[in-house]
């Protein structure tokens, strides 16, 4: 989700798999089946690929909220662990 929040609003499925490190897209279809029947995406298909466009939304800047607490957490363990 953060992975989408953070994109310039239009993704590929293919691209984010290989984005987000998994080998096959089918890593990520049921994820973006659940946001699509939650309304937070929509399905495009276009030129031969699909797309999944963001919808406006507040979950959004919520998931952006949690990546960077995340990421600070990472950091914070990291320091303590040296």
């Amino acid at each position: 989700m953060a992975a989408i929040a953070q994109s310039d609003g239009v993704v590929n499925p293919t691209d984010l798999a290989d984005e987000l490190g998994f080998k096959a897209q089918s890593a990520i279809q049921q994820p973006l089946q659940d946001l699509t029947t939650a309304g937070l995406i929509n399905r495009e298909d276009g030129m031969g690929r699909v797309y999944y466009r963001r919808n406006p939304h507040s979950l959004w800047a919520a998931a952006i909220e949690l990546l960077g607490q995340a990421l600070a957490e990472d950091i914070t363990a990291g320091q303590i662990d040296d």
